[in-house]
């Protein structure tokens, strides 16, 4: 009789213990869930984005570390992914340092070298326009977009093509190089239709 109300304070403290635990186990899972949530608006907004696109999981991925649900500011994240992964291929690229070196490659390192730096600048461009946007002079924007989003297609065609006739699997190499790039080059001509619906709502 005389232990137990030693064992009532080892009980209470037990459960204490348990309580405490749950406790902190519950901020947890609560703080995790709170931190979640402005990313799945992001996320939410990013997947309506990319919608439109035809390479819907590299439009998401590009747009991964967005904080916005704002369509233009997104237009804009998604046009400067893509100038940076173009960027990336001219400035970090093995294969062109070694085409700059080879005599027989020079002149295609060259056209190469030309058309990813004005696809870079379009695309910067492009990022200016839509910050700029005029809802009333839609149909100029889009227009002008198209066109420079469409040159950045082909500056990345005509860099690849540079390679023909030159020895070894240089094209090749460089066409995989830009794989990511053309398709994100292709979303974003596709996410002009994003502006188009905007200026309608």
């Amino acid at each position: 009789m005389g232990d137990s109300p030693n064992k009532k304070k080892i009980v209470v403290a037990e459960l204490a213990s348990i309580l405490l635990v749950a406790a902190m186990v519950g901020i947890v899972v609560s703080t995790k869930s709170g931190g979640a949530q402005p990313i799945s608006g992001s996320n939410k907004a990013v997947q309506a984005i990319c919608s439109p696109t035809r390479y819907k999981e590299t439009c998401e991925k590009s747009l991964s570390q967005a904080n916005t649900t704002d369509p233009k500011k997104l237009i804009q994240l998604a046009f400067d992914a893509t100038a940076q992964n173009i960027g990336d291929v001219l400035n970090k690229s093995a294969l062109l340092k070694e085409a700059e070196a080879d005599p027989s490659m020079k002149d295609a390192y060259l056209v190469c070298q030309l058309e990813l730096e004005s696809a870079v600048d379009d695309l910067k461009r492009s990022i200016e326009h839509v910050r700029e946007f005029d809802a009333s002079k839609t149909r100029e924007y889009i227009e002008d977009l198209r066109t420079w989003l469409s040159a950045v297609v082909t500056n990345q065609v005509t860099c690849v093509d540079a390679f023909e006739g030159t020895t070894g699997d240089a094209g090749e190499k460089m066409k995989k190089m830009l794989a990511t790039a053309r398709q994100m080059s292709s979303n974003a001509l596709a996410l002009i239709s994003v502006l188009v619906q905007e200026r309608r709502e």
